[in-house]
């Protein structure tokens, strides 16, 4: 496929050079070859914005900015994970506290369980021992009234 371009070399204009980049971009699009991976759309909206701004396209500038923010990236990246890794440790140490925590609180609970359960059985001992002594107090006070009008 053959493609020609006419470029007004005197002063074109920022749409006539955009324009001329987009045309670079079309005819190379989807072809297997180096000039297709250096006009992407990437590349053609960073050059077309560097245009409009008036700031000349630089591409040795833009893959050296592509590259070094890439580097600070991975950098920053890599800190965060070392930090991420600081931070799993920390978090599977309070955990396993927590779990320490939970277990003996636990233990607690079940203590008092069967200690409720053992006062409950003992409340329950009381108040049958309770109305026992109070029939036996009844049955006391009757034989003591019996014992009273007899003698009199």
């Amino acid at each position: 496929m053959t493609t020609r371009i006419t470029i007004n070399v005197d002063a074109p204009s920022k749409a006539e050079e955009i324009e001329i980049i987009e045309k670079l971009h079309a005819a190379f699009k989807g072809s297997d070859t180096y000039l297709a991976s250096l006009f992407t759309d990437d590349f053609l909206g960073w050059v077309s914005n560097q245009i409009k701004n008036d700031f000349p396209p630089d591409v040795y500038g833009f893959g050296i900015n592509a590259s070094t923010f890439l580097e600070v990236k991975i950098k920053s990246l890599k800190k965060e994970k070392t930090q991420n890794q600081f931070d799993k440790v920390e978090l599977k140490k309070e955990l396993s506290l927590k779990k320490e925590q939970i277990d003996n609180l636990d233990k607690i609970i079940g203590s008092r369980d069967e200690r409720m359960i053992a006062d409950s059985e003992e409340k329950t001992q009381l108040e049958e021992k309770i109305d026992k002594l109070q029939m036996e107090n009844v049955t006391l006070k009757v034989k003591l009234y019996d014992l009273i009008t007899k003698e009199g």
